[in-house]
């Protein structure tokens, strides 16, 4: 314990700054600062995006309109994140935009025209991130993210 003690006064000796920082700089690795501090004040509203994309639910949602949107998603930085879902302006659902993509992508090969419709789980025995696709009364369902074995609360 001595000997590292004083390794640690002799390098504050030469250098203010931290032994273990003047190694990390002179190997050139990558450095995560953890003592950044962020604006901890105010809602949740102080800070989201005013103009953030959204499904509405009671909008006629076609594979178009929504791969736009996810293509909107990415262009913003955001490629990794998803849409809220919402009813009349209250928030029923997220979807991920890569599930969203590939539920998209398999539309586009059934029906490259067809209509997507979200569904409340709580409201139905369909799995809530599931996207039911009709056209011409023909429908296909494109499974997401639900399993049999899996159980989810509806919300609430």
């Amino acid at each position: 314990m001595m000997a590292v003690m004083m390794g640690k006064f002799v390098g504050d000796a030469f250098s203010p700054d931290a032994f273990f920082n003047k190694l990390i700089d002179l190997n050139e690795h990558p450095y995560l600062d953890n003592k950044k501090d962020y604006n901890t004040f105010g809602t949740a509203a102080d800070i989201a995006d005013p103009y953030l994309e959204t499904i509405d639910v009671k909008a006629v949602n076609d594979v178009d309109s929504l791969r736009r949107k996810v293509e909107i998603l990415a262009a913003s930085g955001y490629s990794d994140g998803g849409l809220p879902i919402v009813n009349r302006g209250i928030l029923v659902g997220y979807i991920a935009s890569n599930e969203l993509g590939h539920a998209l992508e398999l539309a586009e090969q059934k029906h490259p025209d067809c209509i997507c419709v979200f569904r409340n789980r709580a409201s139905s025995n369909v799995p809530a991130t599931e996207i039911i696709t009709s056209l011409n009364g023909l429908e296909a369902q494109v499974g997401m993210v639900s399993s049999p074995t899996q159980q989810e609360a509806p919300y609430s």
